[in-house]
């Protein structure tokens, strides 16, 4: 599917949590702000917020979409369930890893 072909890095940013990188050469990186890493990984927020922000720049690499496509077809949308899904919010915060 191309995403084998997307490398990801870890940047410090102040005013970005992820950037999408074009490369001359046609390559394509992501870049995702070290703030986001997983620090509590009993806290299943904290991997919705980086699955979010990660399908987001992912979206741009795949597809060359640009915002404010982008953030309708990832954020919005992963946001929205959230917020109108009281069973899935349930399951969210209940979730526990292996």
């Amino acid at each position: 599917d191309g995403i084998e072909n997307v490398d990801v890095h870890w940047m410090d940013s102040k005013k970005f949590v992820g950037m999408t990188v074009y490369r001359s050469d046609g390559s394509v990186i992501i870049l995702l702000d070290k703030s986001i890493k997983i620090k509590n990984e009993s806290n299943p927020w904290e991997y919705v917020k980086l699955g979010a922000i990660y399908s987001h720049e992912l979206s741009h690499a795949l597809n060359g979409t640009k915002d404010p496509y982008t953030e309708e077809i990832t954020d919005i949308k992963v946001w929205t369930l959230l917020r109108s899904d009281n069973e899935l919010t349930k399951w969210v915060s209940d979730w526990k890893p292996l």
